[in-house]
């Protein structure tokens, strides 16, 4: 299930995974690269809490945090969740 751009969530029979893919960037010798990483959870709750983690890091005021974690939060509220 995809919770945005760069984020994924899928449910295994007794993980849930998050995975991040980064947008392209390009490197000094103008190579392209993506950055991925990949965490496991015992509960959809943890993952949930990652991923909200994750995406208010590149906040830079109180006012975009507070922003940011509404968008989050609806995001959440709207998955459906089929496991």
């Amino acid at each position: 299930m995809k919770l945005d751009k760069n984020y994924t969530i899928t449910g295994e029979s007794y993980n849930w995974i998050l995975k991040y893919k980064s947008d392209p960037k390009v490197d000094d010798k103008k190579k392209e690269y993506t950055t991925k990483s990949t965490w496991y959870f015992s509960n959809i709750k943890h993952a949930l809490k990652k991923y909200m983690d994750e995406s208010l890091k590149s906040s830079n005021s109180v006012e975009d945090l507070m922003e940011a974690l509404i968008r989050v939060e609806e995001k959440i509220n709207n998955l459906k969740l089929n496991k």
